[in-house]
């Protein structure tokens, strides 16, 4: 279920997605704020959501998730 609120949408279920997040008029100062743009935030973050699901299956598979974090950086 999608309901209108202070934010434009939100899930009843869920959390908004990051296209809802950037998309709400209210992120724009606050992306402004930081420095950046919308596109610059939706690359860093989905960077990290990579770099974190990807430590995640290594924890998971046995793999030390610090020694492929030192790797990834090289």
């Amino acid at each position: 279920m999608v309901m209108e609120s202070g934010m434009s949408r939100w899930r009843l279920a869920g959390e908004p997605d990051l296209d809802e997040l950037l998309g709400d008029e209210v992120m724009t100062p606050v992306v402004r704020s930081a420095g950046m743009s919308h596109e610059e935030l939706r690359r860093q973050l989905s960077d990290l959501g990579r770099r974190l699901a990807r430590r995640a299956a290594h924890a998971e598979s046995g793999y030390d998730a610090a020694f492929w974090e030192l790797r990834a950086r090289r």
